[in-house]
């Protein structure tokens, strides 16, 4: 591949305790595997940022329902967050495997705080910024949160890829979510 920016990074997304970390974790022990004989970068990594963000921030579980308001403020620290650790990774490497993105805290925000929060955080620069990188998506079911979800990739007109709610087994979603990246870049 002649051009490294079409290079889709690759966001592992949805609700909370679905498997995030655990399919980031997998794809950077295998990734080494995928790029063999190819003149690819290694993608840098992108994790827990949302963590961070709230730790460094003071924040707890508890703020994100506290009010509207003290939602907004902490999704909205978590989208800079987000921005600047992208911002940090496309650095060094020409794209990165990260267990959320800046479509998580517009998720949230409408969630518990309404849409109207998701306009709010859909007018920042953080978001400008970070709805133009690559996007290729694994997300997993999860009430309620899943359907929000779509319709915040649908509305922003991003494209994703659903891993199959039957597809248990870690090394078959590992493997899909390479094939979907394989198909996304074309041939090498």
């Amino acid at each position: 591949m002649s051009d490294k920016q079409l290079l889709p990074n690759i966001y592992v997304i949805g609700p909370q305790c679905t498997g995030k970390t655990t399919i980031v974790t997998r794809l950077r022990s295998d990734v080494d595997a995928w790029l063999a004989g190819t003149s690819l970068d290694r993608p840098n990594f992108v994790s827990e940022v949302a963590r961070s963000a709230m730790t460094k921030n003071n924040f707890s579980a508890r703020d994100i329902t506290a009010s509207k308001e003290k939602c907004l403020m902490v999704r909205t620290t978590i989208l800079q967050a987000q921005a600047t650790a992208e911002d940090e990774a496309l650095h060094t490497s020409s794209w990165f495997i990260s267990d959320r993105s800046g479509l998580d805290p517009l998720v949230y925000a409408k969630m518990f705080a309404g849409s109207e929060a998701t306009q709010d955080l859909q007018a920042t620069s953080a978001w400008k910024t970070l709805r133009q990188n690559g996007w290729l998506c694994y997300y997993n079911e999860w009430i309620g949160l899943f359907n929000v979800f779509l319709q915040v990739l649908k509305h922003n007109e991003l494209p994703y890829h659903i891993v199959p709610c039957t597809m248990e087994d870690l090394t078959e979603r590992i493997n899909f979510i390479h094939e979907k990246w394989r198909e996304t870049i074309g041939p090498l």
